[in-house]
């Protein structure tokens, strides 16, 4: 009878090695952890995104890409960057991809210019931007008139 004891002995250590190998047994805990992550990861990146539009689709291509912490701290920076572009803030946000095409294509690694950028790069001296723009000009205005002055009366003696 020692012989049966001895055949059941060996196969609840090898099925035992084959959980520990394959990730049976207390590996399924952290896997139900992992997705509890990828769920809270995900409704982040959701609720960062402004264009609420197939969620199902998005949640699945979300878990196909299983997102690491970093990883989704550089899709949430590049979508608080995506916000500030001419593209995004046109006509109420028409023009802002479907999030399923943005996770999909890798469009956190795209450069993002923000519109404010562009303006300014546009701005006229002395015509238009911010206060603290305008400021600028006619001070350098300013310095500009003041140093003519300066060279013309020099030129002139």
């Amino acid at each position: 009878m020692a012989n049966p004891d001895k055949s059941k002995e060996p196969q609840s250590q090898s099925s035992e090695n084959l959980k520990l190998k394959t990730g049976g047994g207390e590996d399924e805990e952290s896997s139900s952890h992992s997705t509890t992550l990828i769920d809270e990861r995900f409704e982040t990146f959701w609720a960062a995104y402004p264009r609420k539009v197939a969620k199902t689709a998005v949640y699945k291509a979300w878990k196909r890409l299983k997102p690491d912490k970093e990883l989704v701290k550089r899709i949430l920076l590049a979508v608080d960057s995506a916000k500030l572009t001419e593209q995004w803030l046109r006509e109420a946000g028409r023009f802002i991809p479907n999030p399923l095409t943005w996770i999909s294509q890798g469009r956190w690694d795209d450069e993002y210019i923000p519109a404010v950028s562009q303006a300014q790069s546009t701005t006229v001296p002395n015509g238009g931007g911010n206060a603290l723009t305008r400021l600028i000009g006619k001070l350098e205005s300013a310095e500009s008139a003041s140093s003519n002055e300066i060279w013309g009366t020099d030129s002139d003696a």
